[in-house]
């Protein structure tokens, strides 16, 4: 789900719900893409249950693939473009909201790489 950054609480949730959250809100400061390859969940925490409730629902197995959660959009494609091998696989094809800035990004940072963009 994207919020464009702005993943805030309804009304009803923050005066029906706000005392008997269990769970804190809180920025992760490391390297985005260090943090999505090493870092990760901890086992007990709430992005670790969540995460794997998401991936069970989908059938997905843990050891091939991950799930990522960022802020927004524009996190999400930075991610890609930092951490995708473009030295290896040389074509970036974009066909989805080509005209979006975080995709614009996202390809500058493949050609840097010596990818060529469709």
């Amino acid at each position: 789900l994207d919020y464009c950054g702005f993943g805030l609480f309804s009304f009803l949730q923050t005066v029906h719900y706000w005392d008997s959250s269990t769970f804190s809100l809180s920025e992760i400061t490391a390297n985005l893409s260090n943090h999505a390859l090493y870092g990760g969940a901890e086992k007990g925490t709430v992005e670790h249950d969540i995460k794997t409730r998401i991936m069970d629902y989908l059938n997905i197995p843990e050891n091939e693939y991950g799930l990522v959660f960022t802020e927004s959009r524009g996190s999400a494609f930075k991610l890609l473009a930092e951490s995708y091998p473009f030295h290896t696989n040389k074509k970036l094809l974009t066909m989805f909201d080509h005209e979006s800035q975080s995709v614009n990004w996202m390809a500058q940072s493949a050609k840097e790489k010596g990818a060529k963009v469709y």
